[in-house]
Formats: C-alpha cells, sequence, structure tokens
C-alpha cells in the first residue's frame, strides 16, 4: 500500500487544493484501520513538514491531524478524511442555481 504526503497551503474549504513536494512510503496494513479516520505508522527522518495525504487504496484525501513520534524515525499519523477534495469530480460536476450569492458568503 502506498501513501503520498504532501505540503498544502490550500484553505479546507477549496476544492481542487495545490499540493506540493509530493512523497511516497510503501508499507502494508498490520492492524485494523478507519478508512475515515485512519492511524498510520510511517518510518522516516523527519515528517514535520507535511500536513495532506493521499491513499490510493483508498482512494481518498485526508487532513494530517496529528504526528507523534514513537521512536527513532518511526512516526504515528493521524488523519481525517477531505471529502472535498476526495469526491471533486462528483461535486464539479454537478450544477446548482443560486438564488442569492450574498447569503452564501
Amino acid at each position: 500500500m502506498d501513501i503520498i504526503l504532501y505540503k498544502c497551503n490550500s484553505p479546507n474549504y477549496f476544492i481542487n487544493k495545490v499540493l506540493a513536494a509530493p512523497a511516497t512510503f510503501s508499507g502494508a496494513l498490520r492492524e485494523e484501520s478507519s478508512v475515515i479516520d485512519p492511524i498510520i505508522a510511517i518510518e522516516a527522518s523527519n515528517l514535520s513538514q507535511y500536513n495532506y495525504l493521499y491513499i490510493p487504496s483508498f482512494s481518498r484525501f485526508y487532513y494530517i491531524n496529528n504526528i507523534e513520534s514513537v521512536r527513532t524515525n518511526l512516526w504515528r499519523i493521524s488523519c481525517h478524511v477531505d471529502v472535498l477534495n476526495t469526491y471533486r469530480s462528483e461535486i464539479l460536476a454537478h450544477q446548482a442555481i443560486i438564488s442569492d450569492a450574498a447569503k452564501c458568503i
């Protein structure tokens, strides 16, 4: 299973987020995992610059909520699904009529 970490400076409410500095890690699930709120262990020297990730096996993008140091070069990452970016194609394919744009802000 691959995990791609990113730096993301886009606001949470953006659908098309700008993702930079991808870093791919390969591994396997060794225990149960939530698809909505996964907790993943990654072996690397430093992950503090990343705040976003994609898991192709789950077909979902995630915000990184917390990064904990377990031991030297082992990190535990807590995530939460980014629904807007995960389903952006479906969302952008829909058409809507907004009667009063001022009420939407």
